[in-house]
């Protein structure tokens, strides 16, 4: 990616938080993507090097009169320095660094071979901190101890209190854990 796009999603990126206004942003900034995508007319219109930037811009502002100020404003400006045709690049941009702000890690693994567990253990490692890996792992840790029904499945025999608890017995029949 072009330091520029990398430049202009950042602009927007900080404008946009600053507002308090980064989802609402980055949504309108993904469907006008759609738009120009399946629209024709519209990305020629954008990505034609013969058309006058003014011209764009004119005829875009035009087509955003309703739109987030934020959004349309930015888009005037891409198009009168003859950037949106790197619109793509920059909402990628843009949704990295939301994603990064957030906390969200998004990954796609494909191995050509079957990972030891050391491996996959690294991987885990990366991830375990992040907010959705503890939200779904608090959710499915007490989603297991509160139906004891599934208790037997997995080796957990209850509490412990009414055995001694763990102190008196000690620990090495947790094996569940």
């Amino acid at each position: 990616m072009a330091a520029a796009q990398r430049m202009y999603a950042r602009a927007l990126f900080e404008a946009a938080k600053e507002e308090g206004r980064v989802e609402a942003v980055q949504q309108e900034l993904a469907d006008f993507r759609t738009t120009v995508a399946e629209v024709p007319e519209l990305r020629s219109l954008l990505e034609n090097p013969q058309l006058d930037p003014a011209a764009k811009r004119a005829a875009l502002a035009d087509l955003l009169t309703d739109a987030d100020d934020l959004v349309r404003n930015f888009l005037l400006l891409i198009t009168e320095k003859g950037r949106a045709a790197e619109l793509d690049e920059i909402v990628a941009e843009l949704d990295d660094l939301v994603a990064r702000e957030q906390g969200r890690l998004n990954v796609e693994l494909t191995t050509a071979y079957e990972l030891s567990d050391e491996e996959a253990q690294a991987i885990l490692r990366k991830i375990e901190d992040t907010p959705f890996f503890q939200t779904v792992r608090g959710g499915l840790v007490t989603g297991l101890y509160n139906q004891k029904e599934l208790w037997p499945l997995f080796g957990y025999e209850g509490e412990s209190f009414s055995k001694g608890g763990y102190i008196a017995r000690g620990f090495s029949d947790i094996e569940w854990l």
